[in-house]
This record gives C-alpha cells, sequence and structure tokens, in this order.
C-alpha cells in the first residue's frame, strides 16, 4: 500500500497518512487481515435522505505477542510488586500530567470508512478549488477570507451570542511581521475585532508573561522570541488582516494567581467573542508548527464510475467518512482539556490539521476537500459536530425559552463531562477552572440550579453516580496528591468517566431516590462561583452496608462476619434458584499504570468539617486496595424498575482507620440488577453522614 501510494494512488494516500495507518506502520510483527464490509445504503445508516452506498476497510493487525490485560482479578490476588508502589508501600502518584506518557494503543483495529456522493451533488459539482502544494500560497487564505466573509455575512447564529463590545483585559497587539506587543486593553482599546489562538502547550520552552516582564513586553515583542506554533496562529491572523490575537501565556500573568483565577474566570467571554478562534490542532506542543507535510492528492477527491448492483450507473465522488476524525477530533489538540471549552465557546473556529484547513461555525463545515460544505451526509459522523450543533441550536435562552427543559442541558452537560474527562491536563490543578467557561455558559440554560463541585444541584443524588474503567488506551486512574475537588465529584479523578443514570431506562418518570441530600457545601478558592475549590462536603441521609469487592462483584457478610456473594445471586456457586439475571457489579475509582486496584483518601482527622471544610492542606495517602485497613460501605442511590426488572445504582464509601465514625470519602461504584440483589441493600437503618 505505501508502494501504491508513493505511485500515486489517492485511495492508498488518505489510508496510509492517517493516525490509523501509523499505528501499523509502528508494529514490527503484525499479520495484517483485510475486511471489506459488504456495500450498505445510507438510508438504513446514518441519512433517510440519500441512497449514497457507504463501505468500510478494516485491517485487523493485532500482534500475536500481545498480551489482553486482565481486568477482573481478585483484590486478593494482587502481584508481590507493582511498579508504582514506593519503597514505604504507597502508590505514587504524578505529581503533575507531564508525568503522564499514556501508551500510544488504538482502542480496536484501524478501520477506514468511505462513501460514494455523486458528482452532480451541490457540495461536489461546483468545486473550482485545487489545493495547493504549499501552505504559504495565496488561494489557500483566500479560500478561507471566502469562508469567514460568508459566515459574517450569511449566519446569523453565529453572530447572535457574541458581545461586539467585549475586550479580553490583554491582547497580543500585532505591529507588523517582525514586533508585537502585549496591549493593556484597560489602558488603550483595540481598533478593530481580535481572534484567539488554541494550542497544546506541552514541554517546549514559551515566552511567558511576568510580573517581571510585564513592562517589556508592552512596549515590544521580537517575533523570533515566539515558538513555532505561535509564529504560525499569527501569521494566519495576519492573513484574514486582523490585528489583535488572544494567546494565554501572553494575555495572562503566569506568576500571579489572582490574575490567572480573574482571566480563567472569562474564558467563556473570550472564546465566544473572538471573530475567529485558529486552532493549532495538528502541533502536539508550541515547538511545532501544524502544516508538516502537505499532499494535495490526498486532499482532492477521487472520481469513480462503479458498476455495482443496486446503485445508478453514474459518476460518484469516493469520499472518506474519517476523515474529520482522523484530523481533528484524534488531533493532539483535541486530546487538551482546556480546549473542550476553547472548541465548544467559540463560534467560528479555523482548525490547521496535518494536511488541509477546516472551518466549523454554528451553521456549516468547510475543509480543503469541501471547500463548498460537508455534505450533511458527512456531518452525520462527526459526533463531536453533532453536540456542539446541539448546545448552540437555540442560543442562551434561558428554560423554556430555547424550547428545551433542563434536563436537555443536563443531558449535554453530562456528554460534555465525559469528553473533558477523556483530555490531558498538564496542571492538576487546572481541573475544575478548565471547565468554568462552559458552567457559566450552561447557567443561563439552568435557571436558577446551582453549580456544586461539578455537578447542579437539581442532580444530586443521582448525577454522584459515575465511574471510571482503566482503559487499554489510558489505563492508570487516580486522585492527584494535591486536592482540587470532594472526592464525590468528578473533577476529583484523573482518568476517564461515564455516567452510570443517564441511560434512556434510568431517566424515566419511575426513578426513586433512596438516598437524600440534606446539606452541601463547597469552599471555592477564588471569585468565581464554578473555579477552583479548596474543600467541600456532602451531607446524606441514607442507608450504608458493608461489603467487600471481589472479582469486580460485591460480597457481603453473613451472620458469622463472613464475607460471600449475595445467596441466589448469578455469582453465588450454590444458588437454589436461577439468579442469571441477578447479578452485583462494582469498581474502584482508581488503578494503578500496570491496571491493579487502589484506594486513596485524605487525613481529615483533625479537621473539623463543619466548622472549616478547607481540604487543600491535607495529605492524600493512596495504597493498592489489597494493603488498605479501611472499611467499605455500600449507599444506594437510585433505584428503578426496567423491563421488569428492578436495577440499583450507587457508590462506593471508604472509612479510614482514626477518621470521625460519621465521615466517608468516595473510593467506588457499583450497580445491581434483579429482584434478589436489589433486595439485599433494601431496609436497614437509616443514617447521616458526611462524604468529603
Amino acid at each position: 500500500m505505501l508502494a501504491a501510494a508513493a505511485e500515486g494512488c489517492r485511495l492508498c494516500k488518505v489510508i496510509t497518512q492517517s493516525l490509523g495507518f501509523g499505528h501499523l506502520e509502528s508494529s514490527e510483527s503484525l499479520e495484517a487481515v483485510w475486511y471489506l464490509s459488504p456495500l450498505q445504503d445510507a438510508e438504513s445508516h446514518h441519512d433517510s435522505s440519500s441512497t449514497c452506498p457507504w463501505f468500510r476497510l478494516t485491517i485487523d493487525a493485532m500482534d500475536e505477542d500481545d498480551e489482553i490485560i486482565d481486568t477482573e482479578n481478585d483484590l486478593t490476588d494482587l502481584p508481590e510488586r507493582c511498579q508504582d508502589v514506593d519503597e514505604k508501600g504507597h502508590v505514587r502518584l504524578p505529581k503533575s500530567g507531564a508525568d503522564i506518557r499514556d501508551p500510544d494503543i488504538p482502542s480496536s483495529p484501524p478501520a477506514w470508512a468511505f462513501t460514494l456522493i455523486p458528482a452532480t451533488d451541490p457540495a461536489v459539482a461546483d468545486i473550482q478549488y485545487e489545493p495547493p502544494s504549499s501552505p504559504q500560497d495565496p488561494r489557500m487564505w483566500s479560500l478561507a477570507k471566502q469562508w469567514l466573509e460568508k459566515c459574517r455575512s450569511g449566519h446569523a447564529k453565529c453572530s447572535e451570542s457574541r458581545n461586539p463590545t467585549f475586550y479580553p483585559t490583554r491582547l497580543v497587539e500585532i505591529i507588523d511581521h517582525s514586533t508585537l506587543r502585549v496591549l493593556d486593553c484597560n489602558n488603550r482599546r483595540p481598533s478593530g475585532p481580535y481572534v484567539a489562538f488554541s494550542h497544546c502547550w506541552g514541554r517546549a520552552e514559551t515566552l511567558k508573561l511576568l510580573e517581571e516582564n510585564k513592562a517589556r513586553l508592552e512596549t515590544s515583542i521580537d517575533i523570533d522570541e515566539l515558538p513555532r506554533s505561535y509564529k504560525e496562529g499569527i501569521e494566519v491572523a495576519m492573513r484574514f488582516g486582523f490585528r489583535y490575537i488572544w494567546i494565554d501565556s501572553l494575555c495572562i500573568i503566569q506568576d500571579s494567581l489572582d490574575d490567572w483565577r480573574a482571566e480563567a474566570a472569562t474564558m467563556k467571554d473570550v472564546y465566544n467573542s473572538a471573530s475567529l478562534t485558529i486552532a493549532a490542532s495538528a502541533a502536539s506542543e508550541n515547538s511545532e508548527a501544524s502544516f508538516r507535510r502537505r499532499d494535495p492528492a490526498g486532499i482532492q477527491h477521487i472520481r469513480v464510475n462503479p458498476t455495482w448492483n443496486g446503485i445508478p450507473k453514474v459518476q460518484y465522488v469516493l469520499a472518506s467518512m474519517d476523515l474529520y476524525q482522523d484530523e481533528i477530533a484524534h488531533s493532539p489538540l483535541r486530546r487538551r482539556s482546556w480546549v473542550i471549552q476553547e472548541y465548544y465557546l467559540s463560534s467560528r473556529t479555523l482548525s490547521l490539521t496535518r494536511s488541509q484547513i477546516w472551518w466549523e461555525c454554528r451553521e456549516t463545515m468547510y475543509s480543503e476537500s469541501w471547500p463548498n460544505g460537508v455534505p450533511e451526509r458527512l456531518r452525520h459522523t462527526v459526533r463531536d459536530d453533532q453536540t456542539r450543533e446541539e448546545l448552540h441550536r437555540e442560543g442562551l435562552q434561558g428554560v423554556g425559552g430555547s424550547g428545551y427543559g433542563a434536563s436537555y442541558y443536563h443531558r449535554l452537560w453530562y456528554n460534555l463531562v465525559e469528553k473533558y474527562m477523556s483530555c490531558r491536563l498538564t496542571v492538576f490543578s487546572d481541573k475544575m477552572i478548565a471547565m468554568a467557561g462552559l458552567a457559566s455558559y450552561f447557567q443561563p440554560n439552568l435557571g436558577d440550579d446551582e453549580y456544586v463541585a461539578g455537578h447542579w444541584r437539581s442532580q444530586l443524588p443521582q448525577s454522584l453516580c459515575w465511574d471510571t474503567f482503566p482503559y487499554l488506551s489510558r489505563p492508570k486512574v487516580y486522585r492527584p496528591s494535591q486536592y482540587r475537588a470532594p472526592s464525590w465529584s468528578w473533577a476529583s479523578v484523573e482518568g476517564d468517566v461515564t455516567f452510570q443514570h443517564n441511560t434512556h431506562d434510568a431517566d424515566g418518570s419511575n426513578t426513586v431516590h433512596v438516598c437524600e441530600v440534606l446539606e452541601f457545601k463547597s469552599v471555592k478558592a477564588g471569585p468565581s462561583p464554578t473555579g477552583d475549590l479548596r474543600g467541600g462536603y456532602l451531607q446524606l441521609r441514607g442507608r450504608l452496608f458493608p461489603v467487600k469487592i471481589r472479582e469486580q462483584f460485591l460480597t457481603v457478610p453473613d451472620e458469622g462476619g463472613d464475607y460471600g456473594y449475595i445467596k441466589g445471586s448469578a455469582e453465588d456457586e450454590n444458588r437454589v434458584t436461577d439468579g442469571d439475571d441477578d447479578t452485583t457489579g462494582a469498581s474502584l475509582d482508581e488503578f494503578t499504570s500496570d491496571n491493579w486496584p487502589v484506594v486513596s483518601s485524605l487525613d481529615t482527622s483533625a479537621v473539623d468539617v463543619l466548622d472549616n471544610a478547607v481540604l487543600d492542606t491535607t495529605r492524600r495517602v493512596a495504597r493498592l486496595a489489597h494493603e488498605w485497613d479501611g472499611r467499605l460501605f455500600c449507599l444506594p442511590l437510585i433505584e428503578w424498575v426496567y423491563l421488569e426488572k428492578p436495577r440499583l445504582r450507587g457508590i462506593i464509601l471508604g472509612h479510614t482507620r482514626g477518621e470521625p465514625p460519621s465521615r466517608y470519602q468516595r473510593v467506588g461504584f457499583f450497580y445491581c440488577e434483579g429482584s434478589i440483589t436489589t433486595s439485599h441493600f433494601e431496609g436497614g437503618e437509616v443514617e447521616e453522614f458526611f462524604v468529603i
């Protein structure tokens, strides 16, 4: 295939230049098996108005020597030595995201999907643009400026939520091709619109605005002082005719916590009011440029005249259905936590990808491959774009004003949190503030609902039903040593999170809360109600049940105090009745890099939570689960019936030796399905307690 691509096969170029093929190239000893799925009608797929066939090419290239990590280990059957444990038996916790290097493992065999679009389709028929070989070619930027002008003149949604009179506290003013300066907008108002820059910091040395150099940078900056990605972004801004650009490292005083908090709280307005956001999608750090290899043959469409039965014998364009995912959704930039709110809050985004430029606004999408607009049938394959469209569909009109209820926005919030938690942070303490702009954006749509450590008050306690899992591509899940959120908040962990209460069957009217929130408190570190935290707690009323975990199932004590599976459940080998439909599941929140469960907790024995809930000075201790000397309890939160089967969701709380008797910390998640298992967690004494 590489040889065919080198000889000019454009289909092979699309495949060999993709991220998925990169995984194949790096494998030394693999036996590839190729599959071509049968042609199917799009009518049965994404676009009911289309009869364009599509097919998927899959290359299964699993190395024969690859080992599958077992994620169902008995907590009593752990290895004698764990690579993440120090000589004192404590699990080592990373101090920053720079200490983490996730394995570059694809979650599934590489696959490429293509569709046939009739050459008469408006998105194809009138294409006059021929992609140039150089990103410096004026034709490319003339096309991008056409997109901007079309949006400005014809897209009402892209302008209605912007505040044209808003300016950030500071901007970088572009004096000429070689000189810039930091402009304090409070002292001198800019004379035109500005653009925002979205980028990855990485490990490269970057010029930063500091207290000591503030006066100098406000006077003059030589462009050669800036890293490559900054230069590229500034050049793009100049090609559009913009004189002002917002770059975080130069517009926020990096060694002033007060300035950082104040500016971070304005991110919603910075990106929402920018005339354009320039996204350095392909640069994994500031020392890199996004445009590194550009092959016009890989951008242009392939025209074919298929003779397959069942489709009209006309000319088609063979279009990749994975191009957006490959160039933007899976790009280095989109793995960065901060970019989630930068992307979703921007009304217009120009993405600089490995091979071409992409345009996204609130009404349409363009790329050099699709200069007249990405066809609707392809836009339906872009899940991130669909979420963005939903978020911007009606703008900020308050509950009921958009025609959607609060539950609609709550669902969008959970979707965005799950996307956010799949991304990476360099500075762990940024977890709350990097989502603060989106939280502020949501607030008008939720009426008087209060934001509580990443949750919405009306959604407690059911939104506490989130779960983590050590995926092969990112096995380590942990709570950082530095406090940033209560244990019951998703923001307390670093790793992927899934909300388990947000399924269609758990959102019905028959959902019953079996736990009551009596009081909540969050101690904010700054002025923003959605910003970073110093502490907090929930006071709950509910039933606590002592448990242990074995092979990801719950065990409970019998009358003699011995722990075993719930009698009659699917896990009980001695069950008399058919209990196949009755089961439990349990998982701890934290795992080591080699996939072993961990329990961590803060030492709060000297803290009076009611008097002072500040917890950011306490020490976190993490141990392998089998060496932890505390006790585990299940706290049921919600129950409902679906398909005539009772279902239960809740969280696992840990009580550490030496802590007050009514003070717990969240350590995991559990569920029950079936009447036998759910009935075990009914009845019992109702207690009042704190979860910190």
